[in-house]
């Protein structure tokens, strides 16, 4: 597992989403992240996890436990 930050631009690219989108995400809580300042972060484990897991934000939500 790594522990490298994403940003919602390089979250959105791996996804093939808009960056708005990601951050939408982060604010409504369905896929984890942290704030940094005032910018997210996204865990490069929690996009892969998506991408495991297929792209299914509505009925789940990403987090590492």
């Amino acid at each position: 597992m790594t522990n490298k930050l994403l940003t919602p631009e390089e979250t959105a690219k791996k996804l093939r989403v808009s960056p708005k989108t990601i951050r939408d995400w982060l604010r409504e809580n369905k896929i984890q992240g942290q704030k940094i300042g005032r910018q997210w972060r996204v865990k490069e484990d929690v996009v892969d996890k998506i991408i495991q897991q297929g792209l299914n934000i509505n009925n789940n939500n990403f987090n590492l436990d």
